[in-house]
């Protein structure tokens, strides 16, 4: 089941290609930095704990 606009498609989190996902942010990172939440000091990505 997904939700379909003109604008936008929502789909369930487990269909979503996360590398395309990835990929979005990464290209888009300057532009969406204002709207980030600010970054724990010790933060847990894919289950490996990283230090920033």
């Amino acid at each position: 089941m997904y939700l379909e606009t003109k604008r936008l498609i929502l789909v369930p989190a487990y269909k979503i290609n996360v590398k395309k996902v990835l990929e979005y942010l990464i290209k888009n990172k300057e532009f969406l930095k204002p709207y980030e939440p600010k970054k724990m000091k010790n933060i847990i990505k894919f289950g490996i704990k990283k230090n920033y």
